[in-house]
């Protein structure tokens, strides 16, 4: 990821927690639900959305991810069409690693 893209997804993630979006709970629900197997980041993101983890900005998860890769706890297996983005590509497997 290049800075501006990082620059851009931390300060989403910021003013989210910022307004309350418990951004850790997001990290830890994240991992409970990749322990069951891999699954998109579009599944997991309806998941902790559904558990209560609601940021302002859908973008604030990018941080949830980028934040467990870099620890060296979830890594990407696959790639997918995107059910949001009417069918692009860019849809990230997610898996403990």
């Amino acid at each position: 990821m290049n800075q501006e893209g990082l620059t851009a997804m931390t300060a989403v993630a910021d003013s989210a927690v910022q307004q309350g979006w418990n951004l850790v709970g997001a990290r830890s629900y994240v991992l409970t639900l990749l322990a069951a197997g891999p699954q998109s980041g579009e599944t997991l993101t309806d998941a902790c959305k559904a558990a209560g983890f609601i940021p302002h900005d859908d973008r604030a998860f990018g941080q949830v991810y980028y934040g467990l890769k870099k620890a060296g706890l979830i890594r990407v297996i696959g790639q997918g069409e995107r059910s949001k983005g009417h069918g692009t590509t860019g849809l990230n497997i997610w898996a403990l690693a």
